[in-house]
Parts: structure tokens; C-alpha cells; sequence
């Protein structure tokens, strides 16, 4: 799923998208040793400053402790954070950071359609992309 994520970004502009799904520690957040799921950096070559920080989430993961553990950390980088979380989990993902002061720039639901993986912003801008 998270393999997914780079090609709705990578659309939007010339950016370098770079992703560490799972436990992977391909590469960190600025200088910090924090390892978000999903970043913008400002060229294509990934050379320019940090834009964007996202954590994908599963149905399991929308949770307090994932919050204090590590979307706050995320959003101390000084960069929008976005949370993306299966369909029908966004309320609780606001509530979530809500209660724990983390401010999110935006929370994206997700959702399978076959092998389609379909996207939808906070503002209910779509997006479609294939899973191989």
C-alpha cells in the first residue's frame, strides 16, 4: 500500500517522493532519525529541503498510542503532516490527534477497488492509482 502513495504526489509536480513502508529505514526526516511512511522533498532528485511528511495507517493503527508515539513527532518536523487511513476511520483520526495536540494538515482515506487503490483528501479531492 504504501509502495502505492509516491505516484498520487509525483503527479502533482517535480518533487522526489521517498517512502520506508513497513520497518524499512530507507531514509530520514531532515537530520532527525524519525523514518515517516511517506516524503516530499523539494527536486526531483531528492536533493532540496524537506516539503511534506505522511503515516499511513491500517485499521489497527488509528490509535492514541500511535499518536503520542509517533504523529507527534512527524508534525514537530516543521513540515505539513498528513495522516492517510482506511475509509471510514477519518473522524477517528481527527478526534485522535485532537486530543493529542497533533496538528495534521490533512487526513486522506483509502479503500481497494479490486486492484485499484482510490484516494480522498480531507477537502474529497480524489485520486486513482493502480496496485500491481
Amino acid at each position: 500500500m504504501i509502495r502505492s502513495i509516491p505516484h498520487l504526489w509525483e503527479k502533482r509536480g517535480s518533487q522526489c517522493i521517498e517512502i520506508n513502508p513497513g520497518s524499512e529505514k530507507n531514509r530520514c526526516a531532515k537530520s532527525m532519525d524519525v523514518y515517516p511512511d511517506v516524503m516530499g522533498f523539494e527536486s526531483a532528485q531528492g536533493q532540496g529541503g524537506l516539503q511534506w511528511v505522511a503515516e499511513v495507517e491500517t485499521e489497527d493503527t488509528v490509535t492514541l498510542l500511535k499518536a503520542r508515539t509517533h504523529w507527534r513527532q512527524f508534525a514537530a518536523l516543521g513540515v505539513p503532516f498528513y495522516v492517510i487511513v482506511p475509509i471510514g476511520f477519518r473522524d477517528l483520526a481527527s478526534v485522535i490527534a485532537q486530543h493529542e495536540g497533533v496538528p495534521v494538515a490533512g487526513i486522506y482515506h483509502y479503500w481497494f477497488d479490486n486492484r485499484e487503490l482510490r484516494l480522498i483528501s480531507h477537502e474529497g479531492v480524489g485520486y486513482d492509482i493502480h496496485c500491481a
